[in-house]
């Protein structure tokens, strides 16, 4: 199975458990998929959404793996990696019952009155701050300290640029915390561009548009193997305890009327997430073959795996005490309304009952 190349229907790419797949070839179709599920005598299908990147490590692993053929229910899964659409837009339509996304996403969620909730974590401490070897002197020069930035301002004449994932994302608010609260230097005196996916993000890097990042596995990893003049800032867990990534929300319907399905989801979840640390030169085989093996071959996923920034878990309670960090931001930035309570964005349910 190529995670990268998935099979496409309706312009969303597509792959489907082995179940699933002689289902449909028998006629059964579209109209009966998640968001036209019968609830009578219990689900007929469900529909997973997620996109191929390392924070969602665990949808690749449950998908490559045939673990939803554990389940008495047939599972397509819907690749949002190359489309227009977002999985936020089709979890709204209910045609989704578990996504993957990340907890900005899941906040705003919770703004918009969709009923989805965090039943399962699915990495911590993802993110490195790293620098273009030009701000990287000043920054070892001056201890990390608000003073690199003034230097490099007065001799350089300019902010220090960081290229940003777009604003309200997990990186975005995750650098504007470590620039206040760490680094003790206003965001508002840096100059940000916010750019969209992990290839632009590098290569403003590399090329030394970009001063410096706050960047997740396998990028950190893809530009060391190439050499790239890069100096190390910081790692999230240096200074949070659990940074929300990604994580997994699954929609009311199942949680509350299949209690029992969405126990047994988020156990292949916690065993997808065991065999990310039992089994590591496996895992990276699914890395590889879901970014694509000339971008990561599989040695380099497994050293990506052995990042410090690597880490993957189950247990949402392990990112709650710093989720209202990205409540507030996401209501300062006015993605939402107004403050959303961290408890209402987590359902511990299915995971309890694991």
């Amino acid at each position: 199975m190529n995670l990268g190349s998935p099979k496409t229907k309706s312009g969303i790419e597509t792959t489907a458990t082995r179940r699933g797949y002689l289902r449909l070839a028998g006629g059964a179709g579209i109209a009966g998929l998640a968001g036209c599920t019968a609830f009578g005598g219990g689900p007929d299908e469900l529909t997973v959404g997620y996109k191929p990147l390392f924070p969602f490590l665990q949808a690749l692993l449950l998908d490559e793996r045939d673990q939803y053929d554990a389940l008495d229910v047939d599972v397509e899964t819907e690749n949002f990696g190359n489309t227009g659409l977002t999985i936020m837009q089709s979890f709204g339509r209910g045609d989704l019952d578990v996504a993957f996304v990340g907890i900005t996403p899941a906040i705003v969620m919770q703004d918009r009155g969709l009923p989805g909730k965090v039943v399962a974590a699915n990495n911590v401490n993802g993110f490195t701050f790293v620098a273009h070897d030009l701000f990287g002197e000043y920054w070892t020069e001056h201890d990390g300290g608000p003073a690199a930035f003034e230097a490099f301002e007065a001799e350089r004449g300019r902010p220090v640029e960081f290229a940003t994932p777009p604003e309200s994302s997990v990186a975005y608010v995750l650098l504007h915390h470590w620039l206040e609260s760490e680094v003790g230097y206003s965001p508002e005196d840096v100059s940000t561009t916010p750019m969209s996916g992990a290839g632009p993000v590098r290569q403003a890097l590399v090329s030394g548009e970009a001063d410096a990042t706050c960047i997740m596995e396998p990028v950190r990893t893809q530009l060391r193997r190439a050499d790239a003049p890069l100096t190390r800032l910081a790692w999230a867990g240096e200074f949070m305890s659990g940074q929300p990534g990604g994580v997994m929300v699954m929609h009311e319907r199942l949680r509350e009327e299949y209690p029992d399905l969405a126990a047994e989801i988020v156990e292949l979840h916690a065993e997808a997430t065991a065999f990310v640390t039992e089994n590591p030169d496996d895992a990276a085989e699914v890395v590889s073959d879901a970014i694509g093996p000339e971008a990561l071959p599989p040695e380099a996923a497994q050293e990506a795996l052995e990042s410090p920034a690597a880490n993957f878990v189950t247990d949402p309670r392990e990112i709650v005490d710093d989720t209202p960090l990205f409540c507030d931001a996401m209501a300062d930035l006015e993605r939402t309304d107004s403050r959303i309570d961290p408890d209402d964005v987590f359902d511990f349910g299915p995971y309890d009952a694991v």
